[in-house]
């Protein structure tokens, strides 16, 4: 019988090669799939500390001001809480970046793996460091970190090594998808604003044009409700997301067209996120608080729009407000959409309410109205046959005119050469003189 070879102290097992395919397959999946990014970052930093036996992991993503984000992290802060100096490891990660490669670095030790005057890596901590850098198109924007309590034996430390290497790549490949998929929603997003540009430049009626920035507008935004309130001398609430009539006397639309006003006139934007601004004045507080009583909610932000109606003048005429009940939607991407919403609906409502401010609007738009529907060929037909109508009824029944000659006139009968006869006797012919007025004998 033959004896099984021994088994090698320092070697990766089979169970643990086939733990790390396992662990790979899925973070490969998940990379494809198109989930919330936190998930995705929670799902990775977990697979990697659970792999490697970290005692803390984190998931690093630099920012477009050079700065460096954690988006997850298990036990991180635990183990650079004494940590003489707090930013020593976030410019630890910084200096990695500049230079990044698959590394260990061991505790209390310094790396100068660059040339020139760049400056060291320097692990402080009495741990091990081990660093991924995340690339895409060859440029490092991210960095997964694993921190262990001790050394590895060189095989297992290079079978766990090649293993935070592939996940780092799967983290690219995420990265990349990522992109893509926000690319494709904002091309997405940019066609739904052209159309609802179009849509609300459509009319000239205030009303019509409020419920179609309300209504499309909530839509569009993705909130549960979107408000339109017009912030003149006296403030309104134009239309409400949802509701075919606004109730101007419900407490609820009064503290909502108040507290409009007075974020127009601050003009700036007023953000609440279940929680009060403390740099909110005290009159502005107490107008948030009073919507608030009548209507709560987790996100509320008020959007003043600028005024677009073309004349000089610094006040602001309308105001956006945005509310979600939930509190589950990311208020940055809220916010955001909601200023593309405004842009767009500053100049339809300025538009609108210049003409509702036209004096004797009531007579010349149906004036107007007619002249649009007489310039098809249908409308011109339709023309021609009221003019010949109106004729026909002129000629029934407008009363004749009395026609009189105004100038004397004489009527002379020469006198005939062929001869007169009557029943055999002869006959002549006289002279008749009729003068105006004469009675005949």
């Amino acid at each position: 019988m033959k004896e099984a070879p021994p088994i090698q102290i320092g070697t990766p097992s089979e169970l643990l090669i086939q733990q790390f395919h396992r662990s790979y397959e899925e973070i490969a999946n998940l990379a494809e799939t198109r989930i919330e990014p936190a998930e995705f970052y929670r799902a990775i930093v977990t697979h990697a500390q659970a792999g490697i036996k970290a005692s803390a992991a984190a998931f690093w993503l630099g920012t477009a001001a050079g700065d460096l984000q954690c988006a997850h992290q298990i036990h991180l802060d635990a183990v650079f809480s004494d940590d003489a100096e707090p930013n020593g490891h976030r410019r630890l990660l910084q200096t990695y970046l500049q230079s990044p490669r698959l590394l260990v670095l061991p505790p209390k030790h310094e790396v100068n793996y660059q040339t020139g005057e760049e400056p060291v890596l320097d692990n402080p901590t009495d741990r091990y460091l081990w660093l991924a850098p995340v690339s895409i198109e060859k440029r490092a924007v991210g960095v997964i970190e694993l921190v262990l309590q001790n050394a590895e034996p060189p095989a297992i430390q290079a079978a766990r090594l090649q293993f935070l290497s592939g996940l780092a790549h799967q983290a690219s490949i995420f990265l990349r998808n990522l992109r893509i998929w926000r690319a494709d929603d904002d091309r997405k997003l940019w066609t739904r604003i052209h159309e609802f540009g179009r849509q609300i430049h459509g009319s000239l009626d205030l009303v019509k044009v409020a419920y179609a920035v309300a209504n499309e507008g909530a839509r569009l935004v993705g909130c549960d409700r979107l408000s339109v309130v017009s912030c003149g001398w006296r403030p309104k609430v134009e239309a409400v997301s949802g509701l075919e009539v606004v109730d101007q006397r419900s407490n609820q639309i009064r503290h909502l067209a108040s507290l409009g006003k007075a974020v127009c006139a601050g003009n700036q934007r007023l953000e609440f996120y279940g929680v009060p601004d403390e740099t909110l004045s005290p009159e502005l507080r107490r107008l948030l608080d009073r919507y608030l009583d009548e209507q709560p909610g987790k996100l509320l932000v008020v959007e003043p729009l600028p005024n677009r109606s073309g004349r000089n003048e610094t006040r602001l005429r309308f105001a956006l407000v945005m509310e979600c009940f939930d509190g589950k939607s990311d208020r940055n991407t809220l916010v955001a959409r909601l200023q593309h919403v405004g842009e767009q609906s500053a100049a339809a409502l300025a538009n609108a309410a210049e003409v509702r401010s036209i004096p004797l609007r009531w007579l010349w738009q149906p004036l107007l109205r007619l002249k649009k529907n007489f310039r098809s060929q249908r409308g011109t037909a339709l023309l021609w046959l009221l003019a010949v109508f109106v004729a026909a009824c002129s000629a029934f029944f407008l009363p004749p005119l009395s026609f009189e000659i105004g100038r004397f006139g004489e009527t002379v009968a020469e006198e005939a050469s062929l001869p007169l006869s009557r029943g055999g006797r002869p006959g002549g012919l006289f002279s008749a003189r009729v003068g105006h007025g004469c009675s005949r004998h």
